[in-house]
């Protein structure tokens, strides 16, 4: 799950296992829009593939595509923070749409990085700058504001 597959080989689920994959990029997966199960095929636009930068590059088709509620084994995706690089895991990129399986209006990027856009916040009021307006931004707000300093 919310996995980008990648390979030379025509099938890259070749040997022994079960192979029940879903909100992912494979290269067995339909072009254009995803399956009932949420998996395509696309260029999943790695920074650097040959020097083995693969954080996504703006306009990858794996921002936003992952399944946010998902749950593998004991893991709750809710419940990782952050990415492979420790940066934040469930943030939003609001040049993209949200393809995936949403919480909150957000959605994870598919693979172990997740893209992290340029610039500020486009809402002052997203205090905590995590691309959506929620609870933890009224709470960062009252602390401000409790501690003399709105």
């Amino acid at each position: 799950m919310n996995c980008v597959v990648v390979n030379a080989s025509a099938a890259s689920h070749t040997g022994a296992g079960d192979f029940n994959v879903s909100y992912s990029l494979i290269p067995e997966g339909p072009a254009g829009e995803a399956d009932a199960n949420g998996n395509f095929s696309a260029d999943p636009m790695f920074m650097d593939l040959g020097g083995g930068d693969y954080t996504l590059m703006a306009g990858s088709a794996a921002i936003d595509a992952g399944n946010s509620r998902g749950v593998l084994g004991p893991v709750d995706v809710l419940d990782v923070d952050t990415d492979f690089d420790g940066n934040v895991r469930n943030l939003d990129d609001p040049d993209t749409e949200n393809t995936g399986l949403s919480t909150w209006e957000l959605c994870v990027d598919l693979g172990a990085f997740e893209f992290q856009p340029s610039g500020g916040a486009d809402c002052p009021a997203d205090l905590t700058g995590d691309g959506v307006l929620n609870f933890f931004d009224v709470s960062a707000f009252l602390s401000a504001y409790n501690a003399g300093c709105p």
